[in-house]
């Protein structure tokens, strides 16, 4: 539903689509000015404020003030009351990105054989049928929640704490 979803954005806006599906397999355009999801790379260095601060472990939290600022960035299991939120409704942060820490797990384009093996093809490997998903999320303990934390999650399931981020590459 996220590769179909891209594709749709794309198109409305008139943009090459970053997808083609053939068969059973999904080939991704990176040289294409469309929607798509992001690598589990692109994802991290969006999340990490690469250009402020690379000691956070949190997506707009270090750590070290885990205790003072965690409740400021992250919906997770000790405050979300078991249910996802609105986006925005936490400090996004210090690139202004919100919810990359918590709320919901965000499906990456990786496999998790295709981060492993540092593949050739953009990281996926067509034979694995699960995807990465980073951030954790609402009913996640603070330590899923971190930035290089991720899991795989089958990639035709769905569940109500995974959800989708969409990037566009301008160039």
């Amino acid at each position: 539903d996220s590769i179909k979803f891209c594709n749709l954005l794309s198109e409305k806006y008139k943009l090459i689509k970053c997808y083609k599906i053939l068969n059973d397999k999904v080939v991704c355009d990176f040289e294409s000015n469309g929607f798509r999801l992001p690598t589990y790379i692109e994802w991290i260095f969006a999340a990490s404020d690469p250009y402020v601060d690379l000691n956070n472990e949190f997506s707009g939290a270090n750590g070290s003030v885990i205790n003072r600022k965690l409740n400021d960035y992250v919906w997770y299991s000790s405050n979300s009351l078991n249910s996802s939120h609105m986006v925005g409704s936490k400090k996004p942060n210090n690139t202004g990105i919100y919810d990359m820490s918590g709320n919901v797990w965000e499906w990456c384009w990786n496999s998790l054989a295709g981060i492993k093996k540092n593949s050739n093809e953009n990281g996926i490997d067509f034979n694995e049928k699960h995807r990465i998903i980073c951030g954790g999320s609402w009913d996640s303990s603070a330590e899923n929640c971190k930035i290089g934390n991720y899991s795989k999650f089958k990639y035709n399931h769905s569940a109500n704490n995974i959800g989708f981020r969409v990037i566009r590459v301008i160039i």
